[in-house]
């Protein structure tokens, strides 16, 4: 994971696609997302 500059987090992000078609016999709808992680780490 990535450490954010001169804070105690650490960061991990993944693209995503996600079909927003609301049944599988409509035409896909593919869109592309980003998830973002983040958590807090001890210092020490």
């Amino acid at each position: 994971m990535a450490k954010l500059a001169g804070l105690p987090y650490q960061t991990k992000s993944i693209v995503v696609e996600l079909n927003l078609a609301e049944t599988a016999k409509l035409e896909p709808n593919w869109i592309k997302v980003k998830l973002v992680f983040c958590r807090g780490v001890n210092p020490d």
